[in-house]
């Protein structure tokens, strides 16, 4: 009785609002952003960034890639789509078509626009820029199946646990980064939950 009862719950919920679709007239339910790492939650945290400000250490693309100013997005129960906070990308319900800069249709998107270099570190100590060079760049999260969300081919599956939450994710292997390894970190470094980006050279 209750499995049926929960089955007209849902049918009526859709029947009036057909909220796995970006449409305006989805009002009514918030985009559900899970802290826990839940379905399609996107990042719920924003890093300590404010709509429409950029904080020190954020280094933007050359190109015309800008912070959300708050606009192209409304109301709905599923996320469609990903906002540029400055030093993270947080997913959202946004509205198509997209015209409001900072809005993206893909996490892989929106984190090609910017960089966070307060995430970036190197072990032993060096500057971390394209001329660099790393035995391993390694990313740590909490959530990497976002790293796979965000680099189409990427295979999270090699990520180890370090410690309860984190996990180390190798983005790179040997190489001196050049401009598109230095692009690839720069990227990471604005997925949801990432905490750090670290090149590493080991010292023999």
């Amino acid at each position: 009785m209750t499995d049926r009862f929960l089955l007209l719950l849902c049918a009526f919920a859709l029947s009036g609002c057909n909220c796995f679709v970006p449409v305006e007239e989805c009002v009514g339910i918030r985009c559900s952003r899970l802290p826990d790492g839940g379905l399609r939650d996107g990042g719920g945290r924003d890093g300590g960034v404010d709509a429409g400000r950029k904080d020190a250490g954020v280094e933007p693309d050359a190109g015309s890639c800008g912070v959300w100013d708050g606009g192209g997005v409304g109301k709905c129960a599923a996320l469609t789509g990903y906002v540029q906070l400055g030093k993270v990308c947080r997913g959202e319900c946004v509205l198509y078509p997209i015209t409001t800069p900072g809005v993206y249709p893909t996490l892989g998107a929106c984190v090609a626009c910017g960089c966070d270099l307060t995430k970036l570190s190197a072990k032993p100590a060096q500057p971390f820029e394209e001329k660099s060079f790393c035995d391993e760049v390694v990313v740590t999260t909490t959530l990497p199946r976002l790293l796979e969300e965000a680099f189409p081919g990427y295979d999270g599956g090699a990520c180890v646990a370090k410690g309860a939450l984190d996990y180390e994710c190798g983005l790179l292997g040997m190489s001196t980064l050049g401009d598109a390894g230095y692009a690839r970190s720069c990227a990471a470094t604005l997925v949801p939950y990432v905490t750090d980006v670290q090149c590493r050279v080991f010292v023999k």
